[in-house]
């Protein structure tokens, strides 16, 4: 939408012009709704290419053969109240590549991947990054592996069997605790609800609504007895 904010595009040509009087085999690389035309690009014009807006395909090709992904967010920007997660959906599969994910953290969202070790966290001292991302540049293994640090910390952390149970877990602390939150399959049936799940549920929907009949038999019954009528 025109915007060169939000997902640190300005910060990230800001970067590269400085990055590249002192590298000079530094290229950049820029995918998504951007182009030449959007910030000059003076000096680094020949050392960086637009590739548009791209499939999810492209990317199983693109990340093996990225070094590193600068990523320099900014919330509420677009909207209020709008802002990415940390890391970024690309940031992460970047990272699933390899590649070292050089970021920001502006909601200070971040509390597992330690800061120049799993990741390098970048903030908006620009002379701070330029600095640290020069420390990298200047040291290609250094750089490779931030990139394998990268792959296994985004590999333990997101790893499938330990997201799930997090949130199992959550979700079974908060049923035991709060009654209101546990749920009972509902005495009538859907158009969707058919087969074997139906018969195999139906004696329960009937004691269900047997219930369901009682209660409010009784609900009716108290109310009456509170009115004083016999």
């Amino acid at each position: 939408a025109d915007d060169l904010l939000s997902k640190g595009y300005d910060y990230f040509i800001r970067l590269a012009k400085v990055l590249a009087t002192s590298f000079d085999n530094l290229r950049f690389h820029v995918v998504g709704g951007y182009s030449a035309t959007d910030i000059p690009l003076e000096h680094i014009s020949e050392k960086i290419i637009f590739y548009g807006k791209q499939p999810s395909s492209f990317f199983l090709d693109f990340y093996p053969s990225m070094d590193g992904i600068v990523s320099f967010n900014r919330p509420f920007v677009l909207a209020p109240g709008a802002f990415d997660g940390f890391p970024t959906g690309a940031c992460l599969e970047a990272g699933f590549s390899g590649v070292a994910n050089i970021i920001n953290d502006p909601l200070k969202l971040n509390n597992t991947f330690v800061d120049d070790v799993d990741i390098l966290i970048l903030d908006e001292e620009f002379e701070r990054s330029v600095s640290r991302i020069s420390i990298l540049l200047s040291d290609p293994a250094a750089l490779a592996r931030l990139g394998e640090a990268t792959w296994r910390a985004f590999h333990r952390v997101m790893n499938l069997d330990r997201q799930l149970w997090a949130r199992t877990k959550i979700i079974g602390d908060e049923l035991l605790t709060h009654t209101g939150l546990v749920s009972v399959v509902p005495a009538s049936t859907s158009t969707l609800d058919t087969g074997p799940l139906r018969a195999a549920t139906q004696d329960l929907r009937n004691q269900i609504a047997q219930l369901q009949h009682d209660a409010a038999h009784w609900h009716g019954v108290s109310e009456q007895l509170g009115k004083g009528i016999p």
